[in-house]
């Protein structure tokens, strides 16, 4: 019994340090300004360049410039979004993702597409 005391606590003591470290970790620094950005008949291609640590990036667009939605996560430092119509605008931001969480967004892009 007191073996099993012993180990329980132990694994508690454990559960506690990986929770203090999770904890204490930082999330993702801010992703750099969006590298470029081309526009070509329905379709928008984002490119912007790697943030160290990151597993994916999530691509966020809006209409109206304040209410972005999800519409990619890419693992790679380039989106293309397609089809869009013709003269439409949109706007873009990207964040950074890995373990700890998210970014904060990029600047924000502005895209009519021609």
């Amino acid at each position: 019994m007191a073996r099993f005391k012993t180990i329980l606590i132990i694994a508690a003591a454990v559960v506690v340090a990986v929770l203090i470290f999770a904890w204490n970790r930082p999330l993702m620094s801010s992703l750099s300004p969006l590298a470029s950005v081309s526009s070509s008949p329905h379709s928008v291609t984002l490119t912007w360049k790697a943030v160290p640590g990151a597993k994916s990036y999530r691509v966020y667009r809006a209409t109206d410039g304040a209410h972005y939605q999800l519409i990619a996560s890419p693992s790679i430092t380039t989106y293309k979004d397609a089809p869009v119509p013709s003269k439409a605008v949109f706007y873009y931001a990207v964040t950074a993702v890995n373990d700890n969480g998210e970014s904060k967004h990029s600047n924000e892009i502005k895209v009519v597409v021609p």
